[in-house]
């Protein structure tokens, strides 16, 4: 996003908008409103761009997609996948592979493994 950057908080699953000017911080930093009754987003490690309305967020047990109509002021959670049989410990984190709306490609990396 060109005016601001979402960062995730691992320990709580938090999604926080950080408003940016020019590379720096500008401004108050927000965090984004997520109804996550299964507590899905805790212990997030790694978040991925997909578009400027589509994030996919990621921890050793699950891959998380959210989506938003406000800027990232609300997000909902749109799917969850369960990657916990890959029986990865440690920080996870995710690149792009493809961004194709129709089927959404990303890589998955974990601590001690070269990838998933």
């Amino acid at each position: 996003m060109d005016d601001y950057l979402l960062v995730s908080h691992s320990e709580d699953g938090r999604i926080v908008k950080v408003p940016v000017k020019d590379g720096a911080a500008n401004g108050t930093v927000a965090n984004v409103s997520i109804v996550d009754t299964s507590n899905l987003l805790a212990g997030a490690d790694g978040l991925v761009r997909i578009s400027d309305d589509v994030i996919i967020v990621i921890d050793a047990s699950h891959a998380t997609l959210l989506e938003t109509t406000d800027k990232w002021v609300t997000a909902t959670i749109k799917k969850s996948v369960d990657i916990s049989s890959v029986d990865a410990s440690g920080a996870a984190t995710a690149g792009l592979k493809s961004d194709d709306e129709e089927e959404i490609e990303i890589y998955v990396s974990f601590p001690g493994w070269a990838s998933w």
